[in-house]
């Protein structure tokens, strides 16, 4: 009887820590975009360039993770765009992300950040199409719209950098969410950051309800735009 409360009141401290994470990383992004003419930091469409979790030339994992791998990574977070604003690499994980079965040691191995547990709404670019190192100012977006999740660790490709489209998925360790949202009457939700700096919880229902089935590219989605599909250069918010 103990364990499963045991178990509950782990993931409600962790939710408390992740919660708090977004809240401090949405405001080093207003920091920055305060000192940037209210430009946005960059996602990290990919890994090369700097952004606002790492600086350019990201060394990135995906076969498995060592000490020097990790220490190359957290060196790189020293030169991210944030980085003067929060100064503390512990900000970047959720205290839940962790590799105690060997399933989760394999899926974390196998991606190319080691650093975050979070991702940012490629609609900062127009997932891909703002190029140039330009990104959108902050008043573009909503106050309200979604910039930042918990990535789904059941799925390593989607750590390859540190932007994502929506529809690839939050994280499962909250609460028991379906990972390939076969159903989205699951339990459990995660935090998310959003554009006017604020953070709150978001159930998984409420999630995929927005952002679509996964890796479809918000196909069939009817309300868009919307809080995740928020790209300003798209009628449709980005989805297809």
């Amino acid at each position: 009887m103990l364990l499963p409360a045991s178990s509950k009141a782990k993931d409600k401290a962790n939710q408390t820590i992740d919660l708090n994470n977004n809240k401090q990383i949405m405001l080093a992004m207003h920091l920055y975009t305060t000192d940037n003419s209210d430009f946005m930091p960059a996602p990290g469409w990919g890994i090369g360039d700097r952004c606002w979790l790492h600086g350019a030339g990201f060394p990135g994992g995906g076969s498995r993770m060592s000490p020097v791998i990790l220490s190359n990574q957290l060196e790189s977070v020293k030169k991210g765009q944030l980085w003067q604003y929060l100064s503390t690499p512990k900000v970047f994980m959720c205290p839940g992300d962790k590799t105690a079965t060997s399933k989760q040691r394999r899926e974390f191995d196998q991606r190319v950040v080691y650093v975050s547990s979070y991702v940012w709404n490629g609609a900062v670019i127009s997932y891909g199409q703002l190029t140039g190192g330009k990104t959108y100012k902050v008043t573009a977006f909503s106050p309200t719209a979604v910039l930042q999740f918990e990535a789904d660790e059941t799925k390593p490709f989607f750590f390859n950098d540190v932007s994502s489209f929506p529809d690839e998925g939050i994280s499962q360790r909250h609460g028991g969410g379906n990972p390939v949202n076969e159903r989205i009457d699951v339990k459990g939700g995660a935090s998310v950051g959003l554009f006017g700096g604020s953070a709150s919880y978001m159930k998984y229902r409420k999630y995929y309800e927005l952002a679509g089935r996964v890796d479809a590219r918000g196909a069939g989605l009817k309300n868009v735009p919307n809080e995740m599909w928020c790209d300003p250069l798209s009628r449709r918010g980005g989805a297809q």
